[in-house]
């Protein structure tokens, strides 16, 4: 049987590409890739459409019309948090949700039970407070600027039935809005586990210019990783009544650039491994 191959050249959005067809052949694309030694994307044309229903499906933690999460009684999960003051910490909504204890663990330090100050599905935030004083916190950022590309830092604890280890991780900030355009949100490039939710996205100044909140997870798509802004971190504070003072001694210096080793160092006594029961 004879056998036509035809390679197709075409733009699409501003990008060329290459589209192979294999004519009265039983073999197509397969063959084709054999005789030019090439590796073909022979992925279905719709491959787009597909992630985008994938979005839709995982967006669902940050969906006010969604019904509350359904727990078992004595179930338990965890997350993460960080101090923003002596006595408050941040951390995600759809971590402390439906949850009816709530305890913040660190090493070297005695364990302490945390009530739910102010929580906000929309963002997936919530404000947690502690009756005893922290013994350290972290600045939040205080102006907007275009930060697409700067480097970022992460601490929490990912995976903690594995390691109750603080853990960090490295990336850059990938895309300055969420899923579907959303605004509230940011993507960054730092690996990330379940666990590592509430965690902060620090800059190597140490401030905070958000908070870890999902990761989009699909066989086509790579490093989507989401954190709500800084900017909305605020306004949750300021609902709550609670002023920030981080010219504080307490809190890191926001004019000198740390090393990654520096910025663990620094920031790691205000990290709290979260845990929930239901």
């Amino acid at each position: 049987m004879n056998v036509q191959h035809a390679l197709e050249i075409y733009q699409r959005n501003g990008q060329y590409k290459c589209r192979a067809l294999g004519e009265s052949s039983t073999q197509g694309l397969a063959s084709l890739e054999h005789r030019l030694q090439v590796s073909l994307d022979m992925r279905s044309p719709n491959t787009h459409a597909l992630i985008q229903d994938a979005q839709r499906q995982q967006n669902q933690p940050h969906n006010e019309s969604r019904p509350p999460r359904h727990v078992q009684a004595g179930e338990t999960w965890t997350g993460t948090a960080f101090a923003i003051d002596q006595y408050h910490l941040l951390t995600c909504y759809h971590v402390i949700e439906s949850a009816a204890m709530i305890g913040i663990r660190q090493q070297g330090q005695p364990d302490r039970e945390a009530q739910v100050v102010l929580s906000d599905i929309g963002s997936d935030s919530a404000i947690i407070k502690v009756s005893e004083p922290l013994p350290n916190y972290l600045p939040l950022a205080q102006q907007c600027s275009d930060n697409l590309g700067e480097t970022i830092t992460t601490l929490g604890f990912p995976l903690s039935g594995l390691s109750s280890q603080l853990q960090v991780t490295q990336g850059c900030i990938s895309g300055l809005t969420g899923l579907s355009n959303d605004i509230r949100y940011m993507q960054f490039t730092a690996p990330i586990q379940p666990g590592s939710s509430g965690s902060p996205l620090l800059l190597p100044t140490g401030e905070v210019i958000g908070m870890v909140t999902s990761s989009f997870v699909h066989e086509h798509a790579q490093n989507m990783n989401y954190a709500v802004k800084f900017q909305l971190l605020s306004a949750l504070l300021s609902s709550a009544g609670i002023s920030l003072d981080n010219s504080s001694d307490s809190s890191l210096t926001k004019t000198t650039h740390l090393t990654t080793p520096q910025l663990s160092k620094q920031s790691r006594s205000a990290l709290w491994l979260v845990g929930c029961q239901g």
